[in-house]
Protein backbone atom coordinates (compact mmCIF):
# COMPACT_ATOMS: atom_id res chain seq x y z
CA UNK A 1 0.00 0.00 0.00
CA UNK A 2 1.31 3.44 -0.96
CA UNK A 3 0.16 6.40 1.14
CA UNK A 4 0.68 9.98 0.01
CA UNK A 5 0.99 12.25 3.01
CA UNK A 6 0.13 15.95 2.65
CA UNK A 7 1.32 18.31 5.38
CA UNK A 8 -1.34 20.97 6.04
CA UNK A 9 0.44 22.72 8.92
CA UNK A 10 1.00 25.82 6.77
CA UNK A 11 4.75 25.68 7.38
CA UNK A 12 5.50 23.80 4.18
CA UNK A 13 4.78 24.19 0.47
CA UNK A 14 1.06 24.04 -0.34
CA UNK A 15 -0.74 20.67 -0.17
CA UNK A 16 -1.42 20.94 -3.94
CA UNK A 17 2.31 21.27 -4.66
CA UNK A 18 3.01 18.32 -2.36
CA UNK A 19 0.39 16.22 -4.14
CA UNK A 20 1.89 17.13 -7.52
CA UNK A 21 5.38 16.05 -6.40
CA UNK A 22 4.06 12.74 -5.05
CA UNK A 23 2.00 12.06 -8.20
CA UNK A 24 4.98 12.79 -10.44
CA UNK A 25 7.12 10.40 -8.37
CA UNK A 26 4.67 7.50 -8.59
CA UNK A 27 4.17 8.08 -12.33
CA UNK A 28 7.94 7.95 -12.92
CA UNK A 29 8.12 4.75 -10.86
CA UNK A 30 5.13 3.10 -12.58
CA UNK A 31 3.07 2.85 -9.41
CA UNK A 32 0.09 4.64 -7.89
CA UNK A 33 -1.00 6.14 -4.58
CA UNK A 34 -3.60 4.06 -2.74
CA UNK A 35 -4.73 6.96 -0.58
CA UNK A 36 -3.76 10.54 0.24
CA UNK A 37 -3.91 11.55 3.90
CA UNK A 38 -3.72 15.15 5.11
CA UNK A 39 -2.82 16.27 8.63
CA UNK A 40 -0.80 18.81 10.60
CA UNK A 41 1.29 16.06 12.18
CA UNK A 42 2.39 12.98 10.25
CA UNK A 43 2.32 10.86 13.40
CA UNK A 44 -1.49 11.17 13.41
CA UNK A 45 -1.72 8.88 10.38
CA UNK A 46 -0.46 5.91 12.38
CA UNK A 47 -3.96 4.87 13.48
CA UNK A 48 -5.39 5.37 9.97
CA UNK A 49 -3.13 2.92 8.14
CA UNK A 50 -1.90 -0.62 8.73
CA UNK A 51 1.89 -0.16 8.81
CA UNK A 52 2.60 -3.66 7.49
CA UNK A 53 3.86 -3.22 3.94
CA UNK A 54 2.86 0.44 3.86
CA UNK A 55 5.10 3.00 2.17
CA UNK A 56 4.47 6.64 3.00
CA UNK A 57 5.50 9.16 0.34
CA UNK A 58 6.21 12.75 1.37
CA UNK A 59 7.23 15.59 -0.91
CA UNK A 60 10.03 16.78 1.40
CA UNK A 61 11.47 16.41 4.89
CA UNK A 62 9.60 19.57 6.00
CA UNK A 63 6.46 17.37 6.09
CA UNK A 64 7.91 15.75 9.22
CA UNK A 65 8.23 18.91 11.31
CA UNK A 66 9.71 22.40 11.39
CA UNK A 67 12.54 21.45 13.77
CA UNK A 68 15.20 18.80 13.32
CA UNK A 69 14.26 17.22 16.65
CA UNK A 70 10.62 16.85 15.45
CA UNK A 71 11.81 15.33 12.16
CA UNK A 72 13.84 12.69 14.03
CA UNK A 73 10.96 12.00 16.44
CA UNK A 74 8.51 11.48 13.56
CA UNK A 75 10.93 9.22 11.69
CA UNK A 76 11.61 7.12 14.77
CA UNK A 77 7.90 6.73 15.53
CA UNK A 78 6.94 5.77 11.97
CA UNK A 79 9.83 3.38 11.31
CA UNK A 80 9.46 1.66 14.70
CA UNK A 81 5.80 1.01 13.84
CA UNK A 82 6.91 -0.64 10.59
CA UNK A 83 6.28 2.10 8.01
CA UNK A 84 8.70 2.70 5.14
CA UNK A 85 8.97 6.40 4.42
CA UNK A 86 10.28 8.03 1.25
CA UNK A 87 11.14 11.74 1.11
CA UNK A 88 11.05 12.56 -2.60
CA UNK A 89 12.87 15.89 -2.76
CA UNK A 90 15.84 14.67 -0.70
CA UNK A 91 15.76 11.19 -2.31
CA UNK A 92 15.86 9.51 1.12
CA UNK A 93 14.31 6.27 2.27
CA UNK A 94 13.69 5.46 5.94
CA UNK A 95 12.64 2.08 7.27
CA UNK A 96 13.27 -0.29 10.17
CA UNK A 97 16.78 -1.08 8.91
CA UNK A 98 20.05 -0.65 10.81
CA UNK A 99 21.07 2.04 8.31
CA UNK A 100 18.09 4.21 9.26
CA UNK A 101 18.78 3.70 12.98
CA UNK A 102 22.39 4.78 12.52
CA UNK A 103 21.35 7.80 10.46
CA UNK A 104 18.86 8.91 13.13
CA UNK A 105 21.46 8.40 15.88
CA UNK A 106 23.85 10.57 13.88
CA UNK A 107 21.24 13.32 13.51
CA UNK A 108 20.44 13.17 17.24
CA UNK A 109 24.16 13.42 18.02
CA UNK A 110 24.51 16.46 15.76
CA UNK A 111 21.54 18.12 17.52
CA UNK A 112 23.19 17.50 20.92
CA UNK A 113 26.53 18.87 19.66
CA UNK A 114 24.87 21.96 18.22
CA UNK A 115 22.92 22.63 21.46
CA UNK A 116 26.11 22.23 23.49
CA UNK A 117 27.99 24.62 21.19
CA UNK A 118 25.24 27.24 21.33
CA UNK A 119 25.14 27.02 25.13
CA UNK A 120 28.92 27.36 25.46
CA UNK A 121 29.18 30.21 22.93
CA UNK A 122 26.30 32.13 24.59
CA UNK A 123 27.75 31.68 28.09
CA UNK A 124 31.21 32.85 26.94
CA UNK A 125 29.77 35.83 25.06
CA UNK A 126 27.84 36.96 28.15
CA UNK A 127 30.92 36.50 30.36
CA UNK A 128 33.06 38.55 27.95
CA UNK A 129 30.40 41.25 27.83
CA UNK A 130 30.45 41.42 31.65
CA UNK A 131 34.25 41.61 31.68
CA UNK A 132 34.06 44.53 29.23
CA UNK A 133 31.95 46.39 31.78
CA UNK A 134 28.54 46.05 30.17
CA UNK A 135 25.45 45.19 32.22
CA UNK A 136 24.01 41.81 31.31
CA UNK A 137 20.35 40.94 31.72
CA UNK A 138 17.54 42.97 33.19
CA UNK A 139 18.45 45.71 35.64
CA UNK A 140 17.68 44.99 39.29
CA UNK A 141 14.19 46.17 40.19
CA UNK A 142 13.11 46.74 36.59
CA UNK A 143 9.67 45.60 35.49
CA UNK A 144 8.27 44.28 32.26
CA UNK A 145 7.28 47.01 29.82
CA UNK A 146 3.99 45.26 29.18
CA UNK A 147 1.60 43.73 31.66
CA UNK A 148 -0.74 40.77 31.24
CA UNK A 149 -3.69 43.07 31.95
CA UNK A 150 -2.73 45.86 29.52
CA UNK A 151 -4.76 44.37 26.67
CA UNK A 152 -7.78 43.97 29.00
CA UNK A 153 -7.74 47.52 30.37
CA UNK A 154 -11.13 48.50 28.88
CA UNK A 155 -12.75 45.25 30.04
CA UNK A 156 -11.37 45.72 33.57
CA UNK A 157 -12.65 49.30 33.69
CA UNK A 158 -16.12 48.24 32.49
CA UNK A 159 -16.33 45.37 34.98
CA UNK A 160 -15.12 47.58 37.84
CA UNK A 161 -17.74 50.22 36.93
CA UNK A 162 -20.40 47.50 37.12
CA UNK A 163 -19.34 46.90 40.72
CA UNK A 164 -17.85 43.43 40.17
CA UNK A 165 -15.60 42.15 42.94
CA UNK A 166 -11.87 42.06 42.24
CA UNK A 167 -11.95 38.26 42.35
CA UNK A 168 -14.65 38.14 39.67
CA UNK A 169 -12.87 40.74 37.54
CA UNK A 170 -9.65 38.67 37.71
CA UNK A 171 -11.58 35.52 36.79
CA UNK A 172 -13.32 37.25 33.85
CA UNK A 173 -9.99 38.20 32.24
CA UNK A 174 -8.20 34.95 33.12
CA UNK A 175 -5.56 36.19 35.58
CA UNK A 176 -4.87 35.61 39.26
CA UNK A 177 -6.18 38.01 41.88
CA UNK A 178 -2.57 38.93 42.75
CA UNK A 179 -1.88 39.89 39.14
CA UNK A 180 -4.98 42.10 39.11
CA UNK A 181 -4.01 43.77 42.42
CA UNK A 182 -0.56 44.59 41.05
CA UNK A 183 -2.14 46.08 37.94
CA UNK A 184 -4.59 48.15 40.00
CA UNK A 185 -1.67 49.59 41.99
CA UNK A 186 -0.23 50.89 38.73
CA UNK A 187 -3.65 52.17 37.57
CA UNK A 188 -5.45 53.75 40.55
CA UNK A 189 -7.98 55.30 38.15
CA UNK A 190 -9.53 51.86 37.81
CA UNK A 191 -10.34 51.80 41.51
CA UNK A 192 -12.02 55.17 41.02
CA UNK A 193 -14.10 53.61 38.23
CA UNK A 194 -15.33 51.04 40.74
CA UNK A 195 -16.45 53.83 43.06
CA UNK A 196 -18.37 55.37 40.18
CA UNK A 197 -16.18 58.47 39.98
CA UNK A 198 -15.18 57.82 36.36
Amino acid sequence: MIVGYLDISGKNISPDEQRSIVNQYVTENSSSVSVFLSDKNIQNIINSVNPEGATVLISNVACLGNKLSLVVESLETLTEKGFTLVSIKENLKFDKSEETKLMLQGIRLSIDIRNSMVSTITTNALSNRKLDGYAVGRQTGSKNKTHLCDAKYAQIKTNMAKGMSNANVAKSIGVSIATLYNFLKEHPELREAKRGNK
